[in-house]
């Protein structure tokens, strides 16, 4: 673990030794530690952390693409670790947010066209515009997340931000390709996502905010797997335009008529937001296949269902 990104920036061992109780100066930017995160641009290999905890990781960075990994490639997997006490943020900007464009930004990986599984990330994961997310920022193509938990908080800081989710901010699958599928399977989200989005924006699909997945898009067919997963977190939405266009429980929005979207024993709070209280939102003129359905239910029965105390 301690090798994890040696040319990159401080290695795991030094940020370990960043107290876990600064993480609240880190976010009020009252208190720098010295030994900053320089998360590298693309990762190829694998990495398994063996179930050890990484702590104190500060990336403050102007990067489009950033995470304790930027881009996980085609042929990466990252898995087997906690990150916890730890503070990402991202001041990338871009006067249009769209589905190839604003920050990508998770806390394991900005970007993910591989693998990521069993990780549980506790941290803050900022971002002035999308794509943001509590595990992943962005994931291409037929790539996978899998047993993965976020217990942290995920903020977008502009009334223009858009596409946050609480796993994945973004599924984007690349002109071309054919026979896509993105698995999302066995992932749990307890955290917070604060999206100040002052309108639907319907021209865009909305503001694009939902706890497993904010915002899906592919200009051919694809599908996305969402299989054995509960969002049982809160998303506040500062939204004050009627109903909230793109936010959904699990799935925020669905830009495509290609898109397949698949549920199998996915649930949802109806306590998680009081301006979107539905599974998935689809726009009326988007054709979207839906096979399945979130259940919604209270989060005492969600955390019983997934065995989490709620303290």
């Amino acid at each position: 673990v301690i090798n994890l990104a040696p040319k990159q920036g401080k290695d795991v061992y030094e940020m370990n030794k960043v107290v876990s109780d600064t993480i609240d100066k880190w976010k009020d930017k009252t208190e720098v530690p010295y030994n900053k995160w320089v998360a590298g641009t693309k990762f190829a290999g694998t990495f398994n952390g063996q179930m050890h905890t990484i702590s104190g990781v500060y990336l403050n960075t102007s990067a489009q693409t950033a995470g304790l990994f930027g881009e996980v490639t085609a042929t990466g997997t990252v898995s087997n670790f906690y990150l916890k006490d730890s503070y990402f943020n991202s001041t990338y900007t871009n006067s249009k947010v769209n589905a190839t464009t604003g920050a990508y930004l998770g806390s394991v990986a900005g970007v993910n066209r591989g693998t990521v599984s069993k990780v549980y990330s506790d941290t803050i994961v900022n971002a002035v515009h999308a794509q943001v997310g509590g595990i992943v920022g962005r994931t291409v193509n037929a790539s996978s997340i899998k047993e993965c938990w976020f217990d942290g908080e995920v903020n977008l800081t502009t009334a223009n931000g858009k596409y946050s989710g609480g796993i994945v901010g973004y599924a984007y699958v690349e002109s071309g390709k054919t026979d896509v599928v993105f698995d999302i399977v066995d992932c749990l989200f307890t955290g917070k996502i604060t999206t100040p989005a002052s309108s639907g924006d319907k021209s865009a699909w909305g503001i694009g905010v939902g706890g497993i997945i904010g915002q899906s898009y592919g200009p051919v067919t694809y599908t996305i797997n969402i299989k054995n997963c509960i969002s049982a977190g809160t998303i506040d939405l500062t939204y004050t335009s009627g109903d909230a266009d793109g936010a959904g429980v699990v799935l925020g929005g669905i830009e495509d008529a290609k898109t397949q979207v698949i549920l199998t024993n996915v649930y949802g709070t109806n306590e998680c937001c009081e301006k979107a209280q539905r599974p998935y939102y689809l726009k009326s003129d988007v054709a979207a296949s839906i096979t399945g359905k979130g259940i919604m239910m209270s989060k005492a029965d969600l955390f019983e269902i997934a065995g989490y105390q709620n303290t």
